[in-house]
């Protein structure tokens, strides 16, 4: 079942988000997860730290 997820998984876009509002990320974050092509890999309050963002599973 893993390399079903995997497989499905590496089809998809990743996408990082940055803001400082954090309502907004959420509201983002739930349209993108909503596409079938887009995933959340992380997400950041500034650029600064996108680093060392918040990673998704």
């Amino acid at each position: 079942m893993r390399s079903l997820t995997n497989a499905i998984t590496a089809q998809k876009k990743k996408v990082f988000i940055v803001d400082d509002h954090c309502i907004l990320r959420e509201g983002l974050t739930h349209l993108i997860n909503s596409e079938e092509d887009l995933v959340i890999c992380a997400e950041a309050d500034n650029a600064g730290e996108k680093g060392g963002g918040t990673p998704r599973a």
